[in-house]
């Protein structure tokens, strides 16, 4: 495998293709740190849901009664008010533990921040063979995030083989969920040709959806894209753009879609 990634960063250095040529250690070295970016949000989509004041006593009873009686929703706010410290002190172990009594439940939610709890070492050894196994749980549910960290995993061969269709598959699966990150890993991908063959209308496509965030800063890619197309993959491109934008995501075409197997 080791030699399948050398023979893929040269080819790949060698290759004419649009944009600066991006060799495959390079390309991790963006992965991950999207992916640290990305992770970001956790705080913003998972955690401020539980949104217990510390004088709010009533509450976090009630939490801690439906935790212990089994209830998988409770245990997830329980574990995030261990998380962030609310109505007790932060602990991390505490929270992981509650967030397993709900993920062994079936609650996507609880799965992938136990996922990334094991990524990252937190209230738990650090153990990325455990972690791909909690966020795959979560993907297979739709979750954006998880997907897109099974992803980068998939990629990099961190705690799981190494398979570049799977990876493709669920960026793609995250960025038809409006994950920006996930989009500008499939735009990168595509442009060159990581994975999966070059396509300069499938790059401009999702560059062009991850640049409607303010977080990300895509126009330089966009630009220099542009300038290497033609006139008709540019108004391929533009038009399945923008019906892939009206649709929410959902009418975007995308070849890997077509291709790749689970």
């Amino acid at each position: 495998m080791k030699t399948l990634i050398l023979v893929l960063a040269s080819f790949l250095a060698f290759k004419i293709i649009t944009c600066e040529a991006l060799d495959f250690p390079s390309f991790l070295t963006m992965s991950e740190h999207n992916r640290t970016e990305a992770n970001k949000i956790i705080y913003e989509t998972y955690l401020w849901t539980t949104t217990v004041t510390q004088n709010n006593s009533d509450t976090i009873k009630w939490y801690e009664k439906e935790a212990n009686a089994g209830n998988p929703e409770a245990q997830f706010g329980l574990a995030t008010m261990f998380f962030k410290g609310i109505g007790q002190p932060k602990n991390l172990y505490q929270a992981a533990q509650w967030y397993k009594a709900s993920a062994d439940q079936g609650y996507s939610e609880s799965q992938f921040l136990l996922g990334y709890m094991y990524l990252h070492g937190l209230g738990v050894p650090q153990n990325k063979r455990v972690a791909s196994d909690w966020l795959l749980k979560a993907a297979a549910q739709g979750d954006a995030n998880a997907q897109f960290n099974v992803a980068t995993l998939f990629f990099s061969g961190e705690g799981i083989p190494e398979h570049f269709a799977r990876g493709l598959k669920w960026y793609a699966a995250a960025a038809a969920q409006g994950h920006i990150y996930a989009q500008n890993m499939l735009g990168t991908v595509y442009n060159h040709g990581i994975g999966t063959d070059p396509n300069k209308v499938n790059a401009y496509i999702w560059w062009a959806m991850a640049n409607t965030s303010s977080k990300l800063k895509v126009r330089d890619k966009l630009d220099e894209l542009q300038e290497a197309m033609t006139t008709d993959e540019l108004r391929t491109a533009q038009e399945t753009a923008a019906q892939c934008y009206q649709s929410k995501f959902k009418q975007c075409q995308p070849t890997l879609l077509q291709t790749a197997s689970i």
